[in-house]
């Protein structure tokens, strides 16, 4: 995960404290359709302003840390 946030340094030093759908996609490099998915499903911390939602960039980055793969087993 570190390097994706490290892949993500020129969006990360531009992006604001709190991001939007579109903001989040491109840091993730996912799709807005993704992000909605993933947040209505519940599993990406966000923030509800009536019908529009924010990310908190500190809580995405603690949340990509604490969801990574440290390495996958091998048989």
């Amino acid at each position: 995960m570190e390097k994706i946030i490290q892949q993500n340094a020129e969006v990360t030093e531009s992006s604001p404290a709190i991001m939007t759908v579109h903001d989040l996609a491109l840091y993730l490099q996912l799709s807005d359709a993704m992000i909605y998915r993933l947040a209505r499903a519940r599993k990406l911390p966000c923030v509800r302003f009536g019908k529009t939602l924010r990310f908190p960039k500190t809580q995405i980055d603690a949340w990509l840390r604490e969801n990574s793969i440290k390495g996958l087993e091998t048989k």
